[in-house]
């Protein structure tokens, strides 16, 4: 028997975008057992909805969902902004925002912490999906920073902190 497939944040995220249609929960929220728990990997007619995901025999769910925890429906994931329509940002960086955690960077609570949390310049960062609580964004600082070179961002942290946006628009023709 094969171990089944530990997925990063983004593969879950990207699972959660879609209904499942064996349990019924809507997008935003890991499966449901039967038992009302967290199911503790995803129903194969859920993650095969995911292209890169679609060949596997399983996939769990990630520890962060709480598997076998009681079922809760949860916030749907960020709907991508329009295709091939950027919008940058621009912020000043503080120290916390660099040394961001993985799960800061993910659960939008991040904000910058004040006089002890120097600002160490300004930053260029990609808005690439939102939902009710915030933004998904892309920095350009690799996959080893904040969820896999990505950050969730809340509305308030943007209404605080953004200096300036634009909608990039089309990129090709």
């Amino acid at each position: 028997m094969t171990d089944p497939h530990a997925p990063s944040a983004a593969d879950a995220d990207d699972v959660e975008r879609h209904p499942c249609p064996r349990c019924g929960v809507q997008p935003g929220s890991p499966c449901r057992s039967r038992g009302g728990a967290v199911a503790g990997t995803y129903h194969t007619g859920r993650f095969t909805k995911v292209s890169r995901l679609a060949k596997l025999l399983r996939v769990q769910t990630p520890a962060d969902r709480g598997p076998g925890q009681p079922w809760r429906p949860g916030t749907p994931p960020p709907t991508p902004v329009v295709e091939d329509t950027p919008v940058a940002i621009s912020l000043p960086v503080h120290q916390s925002f660099q040394d961001i955690s993985q799960q800061q960077a993910a659960d939008y609570s991040y904000q910058p912490g004040g006089d002890e949390d120097p600002v160490l310049g300004g930053h260029e960062i990609t808005i690439v999906g939102y939902n009710n609580q915030g933004v998904r964004v892309e920095n350009s600082w690799g996959g080893n920073w904040g969820d896999g070179g990505y950050v969730n961002l809340s509305w308030d942290f943007l209404a605080g902190q953004v200096q300036e946006a634009n909608a990039i628009g089309k990129l090709v023709q």
